[in-house]
């Protein structure tokens, strides 16, 4: 007979959610307590948590550099939606570029459809750096957030080691005492 036990009830929902590189289950014979003392499970599962953690934190990492890359490109097109305003105060209108629009459809960001074209004047173009604006704010507050729940995954690995490097220190003073009173 074979009993599972899941590392964590909150960490078993990630695993099934695509951590598949990391097997989080340890198996245990029932009755069998020659396999493991309690605080070598402890131990086990410590470490696997923490690889576990190591795997999200490496995840969340990728998601926040995709995130501040499009933070980077957002801020690039900020920049240049500002040109086109001072071109269209100049010379009444100036066009958005195809990449703009692009970039703005593709990433779900309004812009200004008053003539439902792509010639806007300076106070369209206000219009068109607000919603971009938003879009930036918004982005950065889910990166702050990103960079938080990294920081969190990183923690809780790291306190995971500490907390098997403990259990492994604890075995090996308690052998090493056992080893010293045979030796007298």
């Amino acid at each position: 007979m074979t009993t599972t036990t899941n590392v964590s009830g909150a960490d078993s929902a990630s695993v099934t959610q695509g951590y598949d590189r990391f097997d989080a289950q340890i198996q245990l014979r029932a009755g069998d307590t020659t396999s493991a003392d309690l605080d070598t499970l402890v131990e086990m599962i410590s470490i696997q948590r923490s690889q576990m953690l190591r795997l999200r934190a490496q995840d969340s990492l990728a998601e926040n550099k995709a995130q501040l890359a499009l933070m980077d490109k957002s801020r690039e097109m900020l920049a240049q939606m500002k040109d086109l305003k001072q071109q269209a105060k100049q010379n009444g209108l100036s066009t958005m570029p195809p990449d703009m629009k692009k970039f703005c459809d593709d990433n779900g960001i309004k812009t200004d459809r008053t003539a439902n074209d792509d010639i806007h004047s300076s106070d369209q173009w206000d219009v068109n750096i607000e919603y971009l604006n938003s879009f930036v704010d918004k982005i950065s507050g889910q990166s702050k957030t990103q960079f938080l729940q990294l920081q969190r995954l990183t923690t809780d690995s790291d306190d995971s080691l500490r907390e098997a490097s403990t259990m492994v220190a604890k075995h090996h003073d308690l052998f090493q005492a056992m080893v010293q009173s045979f030796g007298r």
